[in-house]
């Protein structure tokens, strides 16, 4: 039997997951993670972990404890007021007034030059008007 008859079903990549070994640094710090864990717990009024089932919970093996939720508590920010409605300053007077239009009315400007493609500039002097005529070319 040659390699080119073989179907796909024949490998030599190892898909298999190797696990580690554990030192005794990767140890202590399961442990101290493992003690944040049990006060996190602790502060929300759930009971504590066993560290078998922490270590089982880091590799993956098990599901994680899904830390509960209260639902019919009023978030912090919501800020309740005695009164539905405050009145604005003022109110039903308009105070702003709509700004006038910027138009020139110099003559200090001696006309539009056109720099590249749509980009229209202001000239004010003869010399960019020169420049602008010679654009690119010396």
């Amino acid at each position: 039997m040659t390699m080119h008859l073989v179907g796909p079903y024949l490998t030599t990549t190892n898909y298999k997951k190797r696990e580690a070994k554990v030192t005794k640094a990767k140890l202590e710090q399961w442990q101290l993670m493992w003690q944040d864990r049990n006060r996190q717990l602790k502060r929300q009024g759930l009971p504590k972990q066993s560290f078998e089932s922490y270590v089982d919970e880091l590799h993956g093996r098990v599901t994680p404890v899904k830390l509960k939720k209260d639902v019919n508590k009023t978030p912090a920010w919501v800020n309740p007021r005695p009164t539905s409605h405050i009145p604005s300053l003022n109110s039903g007077l308009g105070s702003t007034v709509k700004a006038p239009d910027k138009v020139y009315t110099g003559d200090a400007m001696l006309g539009i030059g056109q720099l590249h493609k749509s980009n229209m500039v202001p000239v004010f002097k003869q010399e960019d008007a020169e420049a602008i005529a010679r654009m690119r070319r010396g």
